[in-house]
């Protein structure tokens, strides 16, 4: 994943003209791999982008420290770059049924950088790092990216790239039927 790490926390100046940061605007998150990630309380708690697993912990104003298992340091750092460059923006609401046939012709030109020069493999793990912390915005923009990359791939492709081995667990009644019910996914 070829995203940069969000920019420093802003600083504020006190009474005596030095510079520090507000502790108390201030949120570390903790990912599984033990990096931290300091940022504002209002990035990831407000707004259409928030953060919602973020803002439910720290709704009392009694933890400045969130663990985030399961979310390594990468797909985090993807994450809070994705959350603070949209930071008091609206999500983006995307026409359905999707009419291009890629991303730069379905999404904004930002959603569309973002996530354009990543493989399936970091997309699939941000949207999980995105469905556990709850960024809905992010999860609908993996599901376009995974919608577009299928869309032109026939059955065995698709199962091939999600690594499944067909009929694995079918009987051949039971495959021809599956093939049956969803033949509509060819016509996509």
């Amino acid at each position: 994943m070829s995203v940069t790490p969000p920019p420093p926390p802003p600083t504020v100046v006190d009474d005596a003209g030095l510079t520090s940061v507000a502790a108390a605007d201030m949120i570390t998150l903790i990912s599984t791999d033990g990096a931290s990630f300091a940022v504002q309380k209002r990035m990831v708690t407000t707004g259409d982008h928030r953060c919602k697993l973020v803002e439910t912990m720290v709704e009392d104003g009694s933890t400045s420290v969130v663990p985030l298992i399961g979310v390594s340091s990468k797909v985090l750092a993807a994450i809070m770059t994705y959350c603070s460059d949209r930071a008091g923006k609206s999500a983006v609401v995307v026409e359905r049924p999707l009419i291009g046939t890629t991303l730069d012709a379905v999404l904004p030109a930002a959603d569309a950088d973002f996530i354009g020069g990543m493989s399936v493999e970091d997309v699939y793990q941000l949207a999980n790092g995105a469905q556990y912390m709850g960024v809905d915005p992010l999860i609908e923009l993996c599901a376009i990216y995974f919608a577009i990359s299928i869309r032109s791939m026939s059955l065995e492709e698709i199962n091939n790239s999600v690594r499944i081995k067909e009929g694995q667990d079918l009987t051949p009644e039971e495959l021809r039927k599956l093939r049956e019910d969803n033949s509509w996914v060819e016509d996509l």
